[in-house]
C-alpha cells in the first residue's frame, strides 16, 4: 500500500509524479483514488464515488466490489488481481 504523502502527490501529480504518463488516464475520473502501486506505472485504484461500496480496480477492471472484499482476497493470495486480468487476456 502507498503511504499518505505518496497518495496525495499521486492524486496531485506532484513530486515524482508530476510528470507520470502513466497516471494520465487515471485520474480522467474524480472519484478514483490510487491506493496501490503493483510495480512501476502500474495501480489499483478505489472507487469513492459509490456510496454502497468502493469497487477496486487493477488496469480499468474491478476486481473487487468492496475494499474489505480486496482486503480478504489479498489475505488469501497476495497476486490473485494478477489471475483475473491473465485470464481476460487469454479470452481475447
Amino acid at each position: 500500500m502507498l503511504g499518505p504523502h505518496s497518495v496525495a502527490d499521486i492524486r496531485f501529480q506532484e513530486g515524482i509524479y508530476e510528470y507520470d504518463p502513466d497516471l494520465d488516464d487515471i485520474y480522467e475520473e474524480e472519484d478514483e483514488l490510487v491506493f496501490y502501486e503493483v510495480n512501476e506505472g502500474v495501480y489499483l485504484t478505489i472507487d469513492l464515488g459509490n456510496k454502497k461500496q468502493s469497487p477496486v480496480y487493477y488496469l480499468g477492471t474491478k476486481i473487487a466490489d468492496s475494499f474489505g472484499e480486496f482486503l480478504e482476497k489479498m489475505n488469501k493470495d497476495t497476486d490473485y488481481f494478477e489471475d483475473i486480468i491473465g485470464s481476460e487476456f487469454e479470452q481475447d
